[in-house]
């Protein structure tokens, strides 16, 4: 079904390109300049058609066609008073500094000598991500963001839960039959699918908490919210920064020289997760 939904993917991006009337598409695609606005154009076609196919159409047709009637595992049909959405918010708020500095930690990893030809692989593919990443945050139009809120923010935030905190949930639940190793095993997949070496733990912590969201709430709005909150946030830094509305990037926050503010945003996230999980959001 992935594979189905990459396939779809691409030639729907390939049409959409094809009537905008854009040529020599490939080059735009594997050697990339990022100050054309065509090339960016084309990049954020082929970014939103792949989140559509493979993170939301192969999920949703698992579960139309294997797990028949099963949308209530994923707590989609709950009412949404339910759920405590503030609560979820603060909680995303809090943890900005503890994610952050877990990112600089993981900056200082390193791999042995022996794979360091994996690690300098890694580096370029992430320094090519990060490229076309910044490329598409430093555009300062309000249409600009607004894009980017739906394809880094939104678009992710439904597809990605539901692919991992639902369907991959879903089968390796049924596989392991242990809800914490589940939760552990997709919040590794969640964060290596990514590519990012050097923001590998961030995304991982990220990826346990959303999980545990899922798992506690039985509710899948709840870790989409989350994911939602923390994506936009970023986008939405980058462009007051990109703007001059801003003197700090949404990187800078949390990476600071005072670890006890680091320190803290970990333990307050710990203890919000504790009343999340005691307001009876079992999983059902």
């Amino acid at each position: 079904m992935v594979i189905f939904g990459y396939i779809l993917a691409s030639l729907t991006g390939m049409a959409i390109i094809k009537l905008l009337g854009i040529t020599d598409v490939m080059s735009k695609i594997v050697s990339p300049d990022l100050t054309d606005v065509t090339v960016i154009q084309v990049q954020r076609i082929f970014q939103i058609a792949f989140q559509l196919g493979l993170f939301i159409f192969a999920p949703l047709l698992f579960f139309i066609l294997v797990e028949q009637h099963s949308f209530r595992k994923l707590g989609l049909d709950c009412n949404p008073f339910t759920v405590n959405y503030l609560l979820i918010i603060a909680l995303m708020l809090i943890a900005i500094p503890g994610i952050n500095y877990t990112h600089t930690l993981n900056q200082a990893l390193h791999l042995p000598t022996w794979l360091s030809g994996a690690e300098k692989w890694m580096f370029e593919k992430e320094q090519a991500a990060s490229k076309l990443t910044d490329a598409f945050l430093g555009l300062k139009s309000p249409s600009d963001l607004i894009w980017n809120i739906i394809m880094f923010g939104l678009l992710p935030a439904i597809g990605e839960e539901l692919f991992f905190r639902g369907a991959l949930f879903s089968i390796l639940r049924e596989w392991t039959k242990r809800t914490n190793l589940t939760i552990f095993i997709t919040a590794f997949l969640f964060s290596a699918i990514h590519l990012q070496f050097y923001g590998f733990l961030p995304r991982f912590l990220l990826g346990l908490g959303l999980g545990y969201l899922f798992y506690f709430t039985g509710s899948l709005w709840a870790p989409m919210l989350a994911h939602f909150v923390n994506n936009t946030l970023a986008v939405v830094f980058a462009y007051l920064f990109s703007t001059g509305r801003s003197s700090v990037n949404y990187s800078e926050l949390g990476s600071v020289d005072n670890v006890a503010i680091c320190v803290t945003s970990i333990i307050l996230t710990v203890v919000l997760f504790k009343v999340i999980e005691r307001r009876n959001w079992s999983y059902k």
